[in-house]
């Protein structure tokens, strides 16, 4: 039988009004699992059901997790999260790492950003150029990604942000595909 590893929640960072946070979570014992860029765990609510979520980011015994809420255990973790949790990990296949590329341009929308948001940290050391597009319908479920784009390794990586409605902190509006279609030709430079 699987046990949950017991976790203590350390930051919870929200916007008001927006139904995306992001949550950093601390393993509390000594067997906390190490995971890789695509994997999820399964985080228990004491009360709620347990739920997938992909892993943001992980440092040490810290996971970091970005929520939306969609049903009773999202909104509680959003709203008002437990300061402590259960997770079971890691689970699901992890993304393969690139060998030689020099230009990676990776597409992420709404909470989906998690894995690419890892996985864009694993790589910025040895891909010479990392394009990230974080796609979301509106400025307002924007998630507050300087908490996890402080920790990790970010360097060598442009961030940009794609948002469906106007904004006028917005870089381009417009969905991820509508970005893809405007780079025209240039998309054929990414490996």
């Amino acid at each position: 039988m699987t046990t949950y590893v017991p976790a203590k929640l350390v930051k919870h960072v929200r916007k008001p009004v927006s139904p995306v946070a992001v949550l950093v979570y601390k393993a509390l014992t000594a067997k906390f699992f190490m995971s890789l860029p695509g994997h999820f765990c399964m985080l228990w609510v004491p009360g709620y059901e347990a739920i997938p979520l992909s892993i943001a980011y992980q440092e040490g015994a810290h996971y970091y997790f970005i929520v939306k809420k969609r049903g009773l255990t999202t909104s509680k973790l959003v709203e008002d999260p437990p300061q402590y949790v259960g997770l079971i990990g890691p689970a699901g296949s992890s993304i393969p790492m690139p060998t030689a590329e020099k230009r990676i341009l990776l597409l992420g929308g709404g909470v989906g950003i998690a894995p690419l948001i890892y996985f864009a940290s694993r790589i910025a050391n040895y891909v010479e150029n990392v394009t990230l597009v974080y796609g979301v319908r509106s400025f307002n479920e924007l998630a507050k990604l300087d908490e996890i784009l402080n920790v990790g390794k970010f360097n060598n990586i442009k961030f940009l942000i794609a948002v469906e409605e106007a904004h006028e902190n917005v870089v381009f509006k417009g969905t991820l595909i509508d970005f893809v279609t405007r780079i025209g030709d240039e998309i054929k430079e990414y490996d």
